[in-house]
Parts: structure tokens; sequence; C-alpha cells
């Protein structure tokens, strides 16, 4: 987190790559534990992450695609949200 930021610690937006599709709950603990520990809370919480899959009849969809779509999408916005709530 430290060092990921447009301004000094404090202010402005701050950025935390974490991979939605392959994140599992150690992961999101520690990304809040982190921000807990950098700024003790957040202001505000921004879902900046989709996946497309794929253009087409829904017949042509294959699960592991909309699968994926799905927890990226749906489950992770969740999940995050629920995780850091506490700071919010």
């Amino acid at each position: 987190m430290p060092g990921r930021s447009g301004e000094a610690a404090g202010g402005g937006a701050q950025i935390a790559p974490l991979n939605l599709e392959t994140a599992g709950a150690p992961e999101y603990d520690q990304l809040a534990a982190a921000i807990s520990q950098a700024y003790g809370r957040l202001d505000g919480l921004l879902h900046n992450a989709a996946l497309l899959g794929m253009l087409g009849p829904i017949e042509q969809t294959d699960v592991p695609t909309w699968c994926r779509v799905m927890h990226v999408n749906l489950t992770a916005g969740f999940v995050l949200s629920q995780v850091l709530l506490p700071l919010l």
C-alpha cells in the first residue's frame, strides 16, 4: 500500500492491486490489514474491475467463462466490500 499513491499519506486516492480472479480469503484479509495499519480507515471504495467474457449468444458461452465473469464482476466485489466494511 505505501508508495502506491499519487499523494502523500493522509490524502488522495490510493491504488491497491489485487487479482480478483485468483484472490482468496488470505489476500483479502491482508489487504484489509494493510489499509488498517497504514491509514486506520477508508473514506470510500471504488469497484473498478470487470471481465466481459465472450460477446455472443448464451448457448455459445461456456460454463468456465461464465463462472470467471460472475466471480470477478459480482462475488469479488461482495467479498471486498464485506472485508473492508469495518474500515468504512
